[in-house]
């Protein structure tokens, strides 16, 4: 079930996060480090009520950031429309869960979002270093906008986007996806 975060969330948000982290230096991507993201980005986040958690029997099993921030790196991409987008931020997945289809429903519930406050049209990035979420974007239908320099890192981040309004196709359905 996708839920708001609560201050209760951040030490098991944080052990996703430092799993994330190890896997990703492991595998020679440094989209985040010790330096980003910190517990003070999600308790912003909470405190502005954009945090969600996918949860299970009690245990978070994920977590998303969705609002209506862009970061100013977004200003020259080409993306294909020019007014307000709900944007996703910060999203992993326990790593003893992957494969379960979670951060799917993640983004499925941002996709929800976006239908349900009047934008219809999401924007995201990535590392390009990071083959996980750019497949994830590619998967559920995400175009690629173009690229941008970002916090500091030698490679690009790309920037991917999804309309979902029905003047540039099919409608999201109102239902979350289930595993």
């Amino acid at each position: 079930m996708v839920r708001k975060a609560s201050e209760a969330d951040l030490p098991a948000i944080m052990r996703i996060v430092a799993e994330t982290v190890r896997i990703m230096a492991a595998e020679g991507n440094d989209q985040w480090n010790d330096e980003y993201p910190r517990a003070e980005d999600f308790r912003t986040d909470i405190s502005k009520e954009e945090l969600f958690v996918d949860e299970e029997a009690g245990a978070v099993c994920g977590f998303v950031c969705v609002n209506r921030e862009e970061p100013p790196e977004y200003g020259p991409v080409p993306w294909s429309r020019s007014r307000s987008a709900t944007v996703v931020h910060r999203l992993a997945v326990d790593p003893d869960l992957r494969g379960r289809g979670i951060a799917s429903i993640l983004m499925r519930f941002a996709e929800e979002t976006a239908a349900g406050n009047g934008t219809g049209y999401l924007r995201s990035d990535t590392y390009s270093k990071n083959p996980r979420m750019n497949g994830l974007f590619e998967k559920l239908g995400f175009r690629r906008a173009g690229d941008i320099n970002f916090k500091g890192r030698r490679e690009l981040f790309h920037c991917y986007e999804k309309v979902l309004d029905h003047s540039s196709g099919p409608r999201v359905d109102s239902a979350v996806a289930r595993r």
